[in-house]
């Protein structure tokens, strides 16, 4: 108004230039408000994202009146954003079909499910653990922050002719807390909302489990004893059952040894003893055998 009080504008010509700034200023407000719409809707199709199927409520600024958005994400190459609008009220779950509004049954559009699963699509992630580690799925996906409702993901594995829940969670990150083999394999988490059960976004892993690292031992100079092997459990187990087996076969020969000795002693000095005994009662019958001629010898002198 500043510039208008200078320019010393009077009657029809200050009424013109009133209005002109007017009308730029209508302009500007309307273009901030544009900007503001387009920057609060639809946050799946920005900032470098454009997957997943969002249903936004938003005021019209304009108009102060409720607005419902479809913003439905994928590269649109089979037309997969007009047959996911147009069908998006008909939600199916373990193929019983029904309208999400008034719960009547439903026939869901050719194509939908299909083309559902193609937006839905958001990212790729290979993980790689070795066994026995944690393993973590990260099913966030950046555009949910702005999401006011609440979410529940849900991590399914992928087989060929099959798909197995394996966990549900508040939280975008879900846990396996040590992986074996048979962890590895495809799977699949999905954003849902909470109340309705709609799908929003899908995240998709590769998973592989490993044999863990055999352990790294440093070289000692002039050191000829080699590193302790790498044992698993059942190898331990396994060298503990032999080690105790062959410990009471030694042991049980052992006693049997000392046995057999003392057996083999006892009747050595049994054997010695009655040889002994024997010895003696032939010394005595030997010194009985010399004593009778000098009996005799005497019975003779006697008579004389």
């Amino acid at each position: 108004m500043k510039s208008l009080k200078d320019s010393k504008l009077k009657g029809t010509e200050l009424i013109k230039a009133i209005s002109s700034n007017f009308q730029e200023l209508k302009r500007k407000a309307e273009v901030i408000v544009q900007t503001f719409e387009r920057e609060r809707s639809c946050p799946n199709l920005k900032g470098g994202f454009k997957c997943g199927v969002l249903e936004q409520k938003i005021i019209q600024c304009g108009t102060c009146k409720e607005q419902t958005l479809v913003c439905v994400g994928g590269s649109n190459e089979n037309k997969c954003n007009e047959i996911v609008s147009h069908c998006l009220m008909c939600v199916c779950r373990a193929g019983v079909c029904h309208h999400r509004t008034t719960k009547q049954p439903c026939q869901p559009c050719t194509g939908y499910q299909k083309c559902l699963n193609e937006v839905l699509h958001c990212k790729d992630q290979d993980l790689r653990v070795a066994e026995g580690e944690g393993l973590k799925f990260d099913c966030n996906v950046n555009f949910l922050n702005s999401i006011d409702e609440k979410l529940e993901f849900v991590l399914e594995k992928r087989e060929e002719l099959d798909v197995s829940l394996m966990q549900t969670s508040n939280k975008p990150d879900i846990f396996i807390h040590k992986a074996n083999k048979d962890v590895s394999g495809r799977y699949s988490c999905t954003a849902k909302s909470k109340d309705a059960m709609f799908p929003i976004s899908r995240v998709d892993f590769t998973v592989k489990v490993v044999s863990p690292p055999e352990p790294e031992f440093p070289d000692v100079p002039g050191s000829s004893v080699p590193p302790p092997a790498n044992f698993n459990d059942n190898q331990l187990a396994q060298t503990i059952v032999i080690c105790a087996t062959v410990f009471s076969v030694a042991l049980t020969a052992s006693i049997m040894t000392c046995i057999c000795l003392y057996i083999r002693e006892r009747k050595r000095a049994e054997e010695a003893q009655a040889q002994k005994k024997q010895t003696v009662l032939e010394e005595v019958k030997v010194s009985m055998d010399s004593e009778k001629p000098v009996t005799r010898e005497k019975a003779t002198q006697t008579d004389v």
